[in-house]
């Protein structure tokens, strides 16, 4: 069984609270910043992600097991709702700011070799297609297994959500 942290778009604070877990003493997979793919200037503290192949092929093989992964919607295809524990999903209340930022972020990315010639959706389209894919995949959750929360409200949240895993991982050993 896993734990999932996801997101309503990029930009919503899943680093941040895959950070805030790690510091919490709960096992994460993930790299601190993934070379040639993320631009460590704008997550200082780390992205705390996996590339997608090393992701499905953890879950394929159980190697993630009672650990928690930062999964973006794009790759819930490839992860069986029945070995999710719980998940945590992220969305932002103000998607102006939401897009703005996701908007900066792009202009750094495009400028990695990894990221030469690929076409990004509009921020607004990317937030659309993370939505749905998540309501996809939550839907074929038990309900008590989801944890929702605003990334505006993250500050309050971190001991709740770090509660949240601690409970649903540890039921699972």
């Amino acid at each position: 069984m896993i734990g999932i942290v996801t997101g309503i778009g990029p930009r919503t604070g899943t680093s941040f609270t895959m950070l805030k877990l790690k510091e919490a003493g709960i096992p994460i997979k993930g790299y601190k910043n993934l070379d040639t793919y993320t631009v460590p200037e704008k997550n200082p503290d780390g992205y705390w992600e996996l590339l997608p192949y090393d992701l499905v092929d953890m879950c394929n093989k159980g190697l993630a097991n009672n650990q928690v992964l930062k999964v973006w919607p794009v790759l819930f295809d490839f992860i069986k709702p029945e070995d999710v524990a719980c998940i945590v999903v992220l969305q932002r209340k103000n998607k102006d700011k939401q897009i703005q930022s996701i908007t900066n972020l792009v202009k750094e990315e495009l400028k990695l070799p990894r990221w030469a010639g690929i076409k990004i959706p509009p921020p607004d389209k990317l937030i659309k297609i993370y939505q749905v894919e998540t309501e996809l995949f939550v839907n074929k959750l038990e309900p008590s297994k989801v944890l929702n929360v605003y990334t505006e409200d993250l500050n309050i949240e971190t001991d709740n959500i770090i509660s949240f895993f601690k409970r649903s991982l540890t039921c699972q050993q």
